[in-house]
């Protein structure tokens, strides 16, 4: 993929039409060849190479090499090139071309003085990755030339003892960041501004995979918090001063298949680049889709807003009164509650425990540095992302806008808000729940399931939690009898082919029509012609009327009984009687009847599943989704209805079997976790509990099979309800409180082997229509599926069916629809979980199911692992292990870690610092060290002196590339650099013994490699302790002949320890005639 986008990069960077940049070409594979012309004279140009050292890295992991052949040239070029070559790794080509053409018209047509002070800013930019096209320091952070690798270099001597001081507590912190297991990245100089990246791996956050399916989250990306600082680095001493904290720092958390996301994204979320300069849309699609990018999280927004507002406040309450995160939050929320004014004087209510409901959750969410450091040592920025983590991993116990602790009397799978309608107001509008767009768009048939359900729940009367404060407008209509009378708006005459009524004069006079006005909805039925629709007016001329498209719907079961229709008079254009309703009625202000015919009625304007899928991808990538869009189609009370609907759906549903709608567009699902036997029904995968109730589950179960010693460690069985329980089931779970069967067989979730008893629980008490008219399913029963810990003693009943008294012994895995044309769909050849043979579940027709593996938990499959193992010479070995799935794919996502950036590593270290190995360590081996606290023996044997990058080069005389130099030799030796990069990235530097700095290559003809970590018990290492020396500097020079000569050196050969043949002398000069011997 690199070498694709090093490709479009090129097309781009030809079309860009870069100033003084022409003939924009690759000659060869890997090279980039162009000309600078001269600002001054367009006769006089110079021709520029560019080396590639690894496209299939490009652009992160890729460096390029520039040089030229024109001889008679100023020696300013030379030297500009060399430069922007030091300082060209990870740089994208237009990037690079464009500071190539800054930096040569800037050293060419200014004083040498000026040129210098110029390359150097431009270079130091660069050292903090904030070099992009059009965007400058200043532009950007306004960050000061503050380098926190420049230790030893000339210009950081001028840094005040405060600048020091301020240095040594942001590496302190940074360091105590590194150490409690998360990953650090940096954007420009936090000492003055800039923005500061927290992360962490979500595979390391103890969340099942239900619970990741069900958030939309890659178990392989980052949690990330970014932290901008505004007016420079702000540290715990602070917290007692909120709104001077919260007035300094800006903080955004998020997601990244990185450990953090590359800075045009982070300056387009800051705003200081448009979002449209990202990413054009011309070369997006060439893009490769495993670049890092910066994904908003999908309860963000409130977690945002948390930060903003509260995070400092509770801070500074838990320092003041020694309180837990949740004593402090009710703290605030009390304080917030009433006026300013007021004094809490008892604190009891606020000295509460934090840890009940976080049992299962991993170390390093529970860990709470408040409680172990001092605030004069600790990290401030530690702190706030384990605050946000707890507010990430724990979603589900707080209300999303109010944040206040939810009832948990039913553990939710997703997080939702309180029973105060305002919450649920500020939820919908300001965007804090689930997109409903792009549900429609990635599972439009689980949205087709969750308004079927609402609807029979409506027209069943059982809808226990009703969309209260959103401010819905709807009509009230006749729906169920006459008792509950309702009266229309107004009367008139409805041609339905004309879409025109005539308003008759003594009607004019009613207020709901003088009200009338374009672009309201209505709905009018016609007991004469049958008919009912909604319609949105187009045009209000009294007495007419004028309407657009109505939408046909059902004329209500109470209205057929007077029905009489006139077909004829309809398709003749003929006026018939009609009433209208408006949509005029606050929701929030009916009767509970009302309520539930209102949902119906709204929901009866709804397009189907596939109407509305189709009509949102004829959107294009290029607009941002909308159903709202489509306001001559669906009312704005429906939308707001449907978003309701599928934001406070708690479980975890997903589509199983590939369904093909009658208009031809498929939706795939996942069809090998499909169960056997079921071939007339569509399934669905189904979760539901808590984040941690996977995890809980597989304890009950292992518990229970260690006492019972049974080889089948679970069971399944099945669960029937009428279809208009099920708005409830998948919101408040699998409970008994409601007794709508009898409770013959004690408490407890009422469950059966076999599916033929649970259909006979699936039958209405009111035999009618509950089907909404829009659904593509046409549902006609509901069985959900549950794993169930095996371990009938403990159940309070057995026969004729399973009662379960505790709900951590039950799992729900699967929901079955039947429907009435539903295809006859195969099995597939997968492997089968072993049921119990004395307890299996059966079909309709008493065969055994098949249940697939996939079915249940990863922590309870079996899988293979790679594990390193350590030999007594301090070398790892490689080895296949047999452990469980879960196990295994934790390892696998350690393995693809990648190193933090030299930029991040840097600013970790001291300038006296020995190299630490722990730092320069990825995701795996990081956070196994600072759980444990100490280094692992092998670690501890390769300890060393060596700090990379203060070689001091002045007195090492550089040569210039040779000027017969071939592309095809220098493509070689830029591949020998590439691999010896890659051996040095990937090994412990100890265990290497030489160093070779990117910064220090001019060109491929000449490398400066630093050897090092001599065995102590050489001579060489004695001197070389003596003296204070750490590393031996070696210039190794190629010849242009390169390819035709034999090479002077072997890697293999700078891959061991020296040779004793080496250890000769002492001085400098001996030791490098030594080496070149």
């Amino acid at each position: 993929m690199g070498r694709k986008l090093f490709l479009s990069h090129l097309d781009e960077a030809s079309l860009l039409g870069i100033d003084n940049i022409c003939s924009i070409h690759s000659p060869e594979d890997g090279i980039v060849a162009f000309n600078y012309v001269y600002p001054d004279s367009h006769r006089l140009q110079v021709h520029v190479e560019a080396f590639a050292n690894d496209l299939a890295e490009y652009p992160d992991g890729n460096s390029f090499v520039l040089s030229t052949k024109d001889n008679s040239l100023d020696p300013i070029v030379t030297e500009t090139l060399q430069k922007v070559t030091e300082n060209a790794h990870g740089k994208p080509l237009p990037n690079l071309l464009t500071e190539v053409s800054e930096l040569l018209t800037a050293a060419i047509t200014k004083e040498s003085a000026q040129d210098n002070t110029l390359a150097d800013q431009a270079m130091a930019d660069d050292d903090f990755d904030l070099t992009l096209e059009g965007v400058s320091d200043d532009e950007c952070f306004g960050l000061a030339a503050l380098d926190p690798r420049s230790a030893g270099r000339a210009h950081a001597t001028s840094l005040s003892a405060g600048s020091q001081e301020k240095m040594e507590k942001i590496r302190a912190d940074l360091r105590t960041l590194k150490n409690s297991g998360f990953r650090v990245g940096v954007f420009g100089n936090i000492a003055s501004s800039g923005v500061l990246c927290v992360s962490i791996r979500v595979s390391k956050l103890g969340l099942s995979d239900e619970a990741l399916q069900a958030w939309n989250i890659p178990r392989k990306h980052y949690f990330l918090l970014l932290i901008r600082y505004t007016g420079g680095y702000r540290d715990a001493t602070r917290v007692t001063d909120a709104q001077e904290l919260s007035n300094s720092m800006d903080m955004r958390v998020g997601l990244c298949d990185h450990y953090k996301p590359p800075l045009p994204q982070v300056l387009a979320l800051y705003q200081y680049i448009k979002p449209d300069n990202v990413t054009s849309n011309k070369n997006a699609d060439t893009i490769p889709k495993d670049d890092p990018a910066f994904q908003r999280l999908f309860i963000g927004n409130a977690i945002n807003q948390l930060l903003e507002e509260r995070v400092f406040k509770i801070i500074s309450a838990r320092q003041l009164y020694d309180l837990t995160w949740l004593g402090a939050e009710k703290y605030i929320n009390q304080i917030q509650a009433t006026s300013s004014s007021s004094i809490i004087g008892d604190m009891t209510p606020y000295r509460c425990s934090d840890d009940a409901n976080a049992s299962n959750l991993p170390p390093i969410v529970l860990a709470d540095h408040m409680r172990q450091e001092r605030v004069a040592k600790a990290s401030l920025p530690l702190i706030i992302m384990q605050f946000a983590l707890r507010h990430f991993i724990r979603c589900t116990e707080f209300c999303l806008v109010c944040h206040y602790r939810v009832d948990d009397a039913f553990e939710a799978l997703k997080p939702y808000v309180c029973l105060k309608p305002l919450c649920l107001y500020q939820y919908m509008s300001l965007g804090f729940g689930p997109s409903l767009e792009w549900e429609i768009m990635a599972q439009p048939y689980v949205v087709d399931l969750l308004v079927s359900f609402c609807y029979a729940a409506a027209r069943s009367g059982r809808i226990k939690e009703f969309p209260i404060g959103m401010n819905l407008m709807v009509p009230v209509i006749p729906r169920f009898s006459e008792v509950s009378y309702v009266r229309k708006s107004f009367a008139c005459l409805w041609s339905m082919s004309l879409r025109c009524l005539v308003v008759a004069d003594d009607e004019k006079k009613e207020s709901a029509v003088k009200n009338l006005k374009s672009g309201d909805w209505i709905v009018l039925l016609c007991r004469q012609a049958g008919a009912a629709a909604h319609c949105r007016v187009m045009r209000v001329d009294l007495p007419d009327v004028w309407l657009h498209e109505p939408v046909s719907v059902p004329l209500p079961e109470h209205c057929r009984i007077f029905g009489c229709a006139t077909k004829d008079a309809n398709e003749n254009g003929d006026f018939l009687n009609a009433e209208c309703y408006l949509y005029d009625k606050n929701f929030d202000n009916l009767v509970k009847e009302h309520q539930q015919g209102a949902i119906m009625t709204l929901l009866d304007a709804l397009p189907d599943v596939i109407e509305m899928h189709q009509y949102l991808g004829g959107q294009g990538k290029s607009h941002e989704f909308s159903l709202k869009a489509w306001s001559d189609r669906i009312p704005e009370s429906t939308v707001n209805l449907l978003r309701w609907i599928v934001a406070s759906n708690r479980s975890c549903i997903f589509q199983v079997d590939d369904i093909d709608g009658k208009t031809g567009c498929e939706i795939r699902g996942k069809a090998e976790d499909r169960v056997g036997g079921m071939a007339s029904w569509i399934q669905f995968r189904f979760a539901q509990g808590a984040p941690d109730k996977e995890k809980r589950f597989n304890q009950s179960v292992e518990r229970h099979a260690r006492a019972t010693r049974t080889k089948y460690p679970t069971l399944f069985a099945w669960h029937g309800s009428p279809m208009g329980n099920w708005h409830s089931i998948i919101r408040q779970g699998l409970q008994y409180d409601d007794i709508l069967h009898g409770r013959s067989y004690g408490n407890g979730v009422y469950m059966s082997p076999h599916a033929s008893t649970s259909l006979g629980y699936t039958y209405e008490v009111v035999h009618s229509n509950c089907s909404w008219q829009g659904s593509l399913l046409k549902i006609e029963k509901v069985l959900s599926l549950q794993e169930v810990v095996n371990d009938p003693e403990q159940f309070t009943s057995t026969v004729p069916h399973y009662v379960v008294p505790k709900v951590d012994w039950i799992q729900t895995r699967y929901l079955f629809i039947k429907t009435k044309d539903a295809p006859i769909r195969r099995d597939l050849a997968v492997e089968i979980y072993e049921q119990d043979p004395n307890r299996r579940a059966y079909n309709e027709a008493c065969e055994v199911l098949s249940i697939p593996m996939t079915a249940i938990s990863k922590a309870r499959r079996p899988g293979n692992s790679i594990e390193s193992a350590a030999t007594p010479r301090g070398k790892r070995t490689k080895r296949i292990v047999t452990t469980d799935l879960a196990t295994a794919e934790q390892r696998e996502d350690d393995g693809d870690s990648v190193v933090s950036d030299a930029d991040d590593l840097a600013l970790l270290q001291d300038a006296d610092q020995k190299y630490d190995l722990g730092l320069h360590e990825s995701d795996a081996t990081a956070e196994s060290l600072c759980a444990s606290g100490k280094k692992r023996p092998a670690e501890a044997a390769l300890d060393t002196d060596f700090v990379p990058g203060k070689l001091d080069i002045r007195d090492i005389t550089c040569m210039e590339a040779p000027q017969d130099a071939t592309p095809i030799a220098s493509t070689a030796l830029m591949g020998l650099f590439r691999d010896a990069l890659k051996t040095q990235e990937s090994t412990p530097p100890a265990t290497l013994g030489w160093y070779i700095g990117r910064n220090l290559i001019s060109n491929v003809y000449q490398w400066i490699v630093e050897l090092h970590s001599f065995p102590k018990d050489l001579p060489l290492a004695k001197d070389m302790k003596d003296a204070g020396v750490t590393s031996l500097s070696w210039r190794c020079d190629s010849p242009a002949s390169i390819l035709s000569v034999p090479r002077s050196f072997e890697w293999s050969s700078l891959a061991s320890y020296p040779s004793t043949e080496a250890e000769v002398g002492t001085s400098p000069r001996e030791v490098q005639c030594a080496w070149r011997c």
